[in-house]
């Protein structure tokens, strides 16, 4: 968890010198803009994220025209600004605008185009697009899958994601197919009691318990339940890995 009180104090100090700074390089002014407009998304701050967000894409906009790496990067990430607003049309549109970009900067075969796609993808399936975001999503892993190193944290998201989409769909056995996957790639990725391996024991659990595999979710909730107590989580995380096992114990 960040430090936020500190890193929003000095970023804003940093901002405001630095465009006192006569000979500035703007492009400098626009990544000051963009990392704290990153820490402000972080807490929920929408508006202000969206203020800093949009100043630097202007910025590189102007710099570099619209055609730009560090454009689209900046447009992914308006897109995940819209996404944890609900607003899933405008994230569609900056979505589609960055991985458009990509596509022409960096080709089908790189991981940042592979992100655009399981962004957008995301959107989608809140949307019910189903179709569409399943289409996307295996495009992105298989991506991910040449372009990365087995034991990568993005490869395990992909699987973690088209399991998720099998899950919502009622493809159970796909779903656990991918969980497990996905699992298996963050175990290597990630420490023993790394939090984000949690997220992916837990929802593996779940399908465990709508399958009626009680034995093997019950180890995987006790597990989730460990990591998140050792890590001292927030008190959300925590309620989640009381809430799967109390389902589990009703379901028996």
């Amino acid at each position: 968890k960040g430090r936020y009180t500190e890193a929003e104090l000095y970023l804003s100090t940093a901002l405001s010198m630095i465009k006192n700074i006569e000979a500035i390089d703007a492009s400098i002014i626009a990544e000051y803009m963009n990392t704290l407009a990153e820490v402000y998304h972080d807490q929920r701050k929408f508006k202000e994220a969206a203020q800093f967000y949009t100043e630097a894409l202007a910025i590189w906009e102007n710099l570099f025209g619209e055609v730009d790496a560090t454009v689209a990067g900046c447009l992914n990430n308006l897109g995940l600004l819209a996404y944890d607003q609900d607003e899933y049309e405008q994230a569609a549109i900056l979505h589609q605008r960055a991985l458009a970009i990509r596509k022409q900067v960096f080709g089908l075969e790189h991981e940042e185009t592979a992100q655009s796609m399981a962004h957008l993808a995301q959107v989608y399936q809140n949307q019910g697009q189903y179709e569409e975001a399943e289409e996307l999503l295996l495009q992105s892993l298989h991506i991910r899958e040449r372009v990365l190193n087995p034991e990568h944290p993005s490869l395990a998201f992909s699987l973690h994601c088209v399991g998720n989409l099998y899950y919502e769909c009622g493809k159970y056995m796909l779903a656990e197919q991918y969980m497990r996957r996905s699992l298996a790639v963050a175990e290597r990725a990630f420490d023993s009691y790394h939090p984000t391996l949690a997220g992916t024991i837990e929802f593996l659990a779940g399908i465990l318990i709508d399958n009626q595999q009680y034995v093997e979710a019950e180890a995987l909730c006790l597990q989730a339940l460990k990591i998140r107590e050792t890590n001292k989580t927030d008190g959300n995380s925590l309620v989640n890995s009381l809430n799967y096992l109390g389902k589990l114990y009703f379901r028996q």
